[in-house]
């Protein structure tokens, strides 16, 4: 027998390495307030694994610290692992006072709205008919209780501020309805 009845042959075949590791970020340390929490969302995975010990896909910030996902594809045990850093502050607020008395006491004769870390504002009052009664962009700015140059009668106000509140490094938009009571 002859070992040319079989001629020899060859063949290559190309091996790639596939790194099957999920990539993902959870963005840059940042600053949050315990009541204006902070969701950090992460989608697509096959598992989540939070420093917290939960397994969502989302985690709510409430407070400061160090936060981190661990996180695969198909695989258990081909993880990637992301960290973020939140520091917290101390929430921005808007007083709001529910009534004022422009009676010429010298005590709480204007509706003055007091914050601190306010920007971009904007107040608007209606009367019980929708008529608008009063508008700012300033929050320094005070109604007086007067309406078209005369005295707004007693009674209750609507209103609706818009502002945003700046957090240090990222600003947060807010919207506040309510009333407000004129006494004389």
């Amino acid at each position: 027998m002859s070992d040319n009845a079989c001629p020899a042959t060859s063949d290559s075949i190309t091996i790639r390495s596939v790194d099957a590791r999920p990539k993902f970020e959870l963005g840059p340390d940042s600053v949050v307030c315990p009541t204006r929490p902070i969701i950090l969302s992460v989608k697509g995975l096959g598992g989540y694994a939070w420093s917290d010990d939960s397994f969502a896909d989302t985690l709510k910030v409430k407070a400061g610290g160090r936060y981190i996902l661990t996180g695969y594809l198909n695989n258990p045990n081909c993880t990637f692992a992301d960290t973020i850093n939140f520091e917290q502050v101390e929430c921005p607020n808007l007083l709001i006072p529910d009534a004022f008395s422009p009676n010429g006491d010298v005590v709480s004769d204007s509706w003055q709205l007091k914050g601190l870390g306010i920007t971009e504002f904007d107040l608007t009052i209606y009367n019980a008919w929708g008529e608008v009664v009063f508008v700012s962009k300033d929050q320094k700015n005070s109604w007086d209780g007067m309406y078209r140059g005369k005295v707004a009668p007693v009674g209750t106000y609507k209103y609706l501020i818009k502002y945003n509140v700046d957090l240090g490094d990222r600003m947060a938009q807010e919207n506040k309805t309510g009333t407000v009571t004129l006494v004389r």
